[in-house]
């Protein structure tokens, strides 16, 4: 999450310190110390040389400066301006159903490679599954704010935070359409004003209070992080008594977050950073298979939207360190997302074999198919596969404060802070596979 106010704990910057810190390379910079001090007392000027060395670091990983893509770029926020799905009631006599929107922080298909989990069984519960799902973002808070104004096309990230249409704001849609609307997380919501945006500038409901509630990891700044499994059953009991026809929740995780760790793990920052991810990871899809047999057994229709908010950035690339988010290239943004439809007659995850999307989405996808499933709710058990064939397609564009990426014609630029655009070298930027399939 993006905001400051309330600062990483000491075990964290110890974790920071203990993943960074290279014995070698702290010898190197030791020595070039000396040896700077030791040119400084013979008078010796080092701008010459010291310049030239900082143009080479600059340049790393840039082939060339672009000055065309920002025409492009504003052609694409045109387009995308024009684009959005349109909500319409459930016919007369429909059959009643619940939406699930179940968004997992650092959760992305580079850090699934790096863990070895690409291919784990976890994904064969989704009669969907999508390979190539643009989460547009690399931090929690406009992550959330994504995926919420999903019914329309992309925004600038600078327009998430500004007053845009009333029906570009998913949950107040569904609320049109009939459904109650509820918030859950697994964590307060303080940190970064998580809840406070969430309701504000998403028009969410406050989340559901977690009094009573086991806590299973702190974050990384102490926080309590709680159950997973524990908070969405106790909202699932919730929603059973509660008599509204139709329900859509918001849950939002925190569990893999960077530095998040088990509370009983007391010297957690020694241990190594991957086998963490790793162990969490696992612990998380437990929680998640879980409540999914809860909700089947239960017999009530329900569609489960599993979409995480970006990825963790586990090995980090040649243009930015492991941990790091705030250039927001494909490996943190590229998610994988599953869709799940519970008693609503479709046989595919029951065979093991989710529908594999491979086309480049965003969450406008999302938007379609869930107006398309309210609208015709026949088409959740039926054939869909004119629906999933001709979801609208969004091109690769990611934004964070100050940085975007773009792909034009196969090849991915980068705007700085600068506001110039520069063609990323192709060995810069490392794009996940989009076509696999699960074992």
């Amino acid at each position: 999450m993006t905001d400051t106010s309330t600062a990483p704990s000491k075990t964290y910057m110890m974790d920071f310190a203990h993943r960074y810190y290279n014995p070698r390379e702290f010898a190197i910079l030791l020595a070039l110390l000396v040896a700077c001090i030791w040119v400084r007392r013979k008078g010796v000027r080092l701008t010459p040389l010291l310049l030239p060395l900082i143009f080479l670091a600059t340049i790393s990983g840039i082939s060339s400066r672009h000055g065309a893509s920002g025409d492009r770029i504003d052609v694409f926020y045109a387009q995308e301006g024009k684009r959005v799905v349109r909500f319409q009631a459930p016919p007369v006599g429909a059959p009643d159903f619940d939406i699930l929107l179940i968004q997992i922080c650092s959760l992305g298909w580079d850090d699934l490679d790096a863990a070895g989990l690409r291919d784990h069984p976890f994904w064969k519960n989704f009669d969907y599954l999508f390979t190539n799902y643009n989460g547009a973002t690399s931090y929690s808070n406009p992550a959330a704010h994504r995926l919420l104004h999903a019914p329309c096309g992309q925004l600038a990230h600078e327009d998430l935070y500004r007053d845009i249409p009333k029906d570009c704001y998913l949950l107040d849609e569904l609320r049109r359409v009939g459904f109650r609307t509820y918030s859950a997380f697994d964590h307060d919501g303080v940190y970064g004003h998580f809840a406070e945006e969430a309701v504000r500038i998403d028009h969410a409901d406050p989340p559901m209070p977690l009094d009573g509630l086991p806590v299973v990891e702190h974050n990384f700044e102490g926080s309590a992080i709680y159950d997973p499994y524990a908070v969405l059953e106790k909202w699932w009991r919730r929603r059973q008594a509660d008599g509204a026809p139709r329900v859509a929740l918001f849950y939002n995780a925190t569990l893999l977050h960077d530095g998040a760790h088990f509370a009983k793990d007391k010297e957690w920052w020694k241990r190594d950073r991957g086998d963490r991810y790793h162990e969490a990871v696992l612990q998380l899809f437990a929680d998640i298979q879980r409540f999914l047999e809860l909700l089947a057994a239960s017999g009530r229709p329900v569609i489960v939207v599993f979409v995480p908010e970006h990825g963790m950035g586990l090995r980090g690339s040649r243009m930015q360190a492991a941990g790091l988010r705030d250039i927001p290239l494909p490996p943190l943004t590229m998610i994988p997302v599953g869709i799940k439809v519970f008693n609503g007659g479709i046989p595919a995850a029951a065979a093991g074999s989710p529908r594999i999307i491979d086309a480049p989405v965003s969450h406008l996808a999302l938007a379609e198919i869930l107006a398309a499933f309210i609208r015709q709710p026949s088409l959740m058990a039926g054939d869909n596969s004119a629906l999933m064939s001709s979801l609208p397609r969004t091109s690769y564009v990611a934004e964070n404060t100050g940085w975007k990426v773009a792909e034009f014609d196969g090849k991915f630029y980068l705007r700085g802070k600068d506001e110039r655009w520069a063609l990323l070298a192709p060995d810069a930027v490392a794009v996940p596979n989009p076509r696999w399939l699960p074992r």
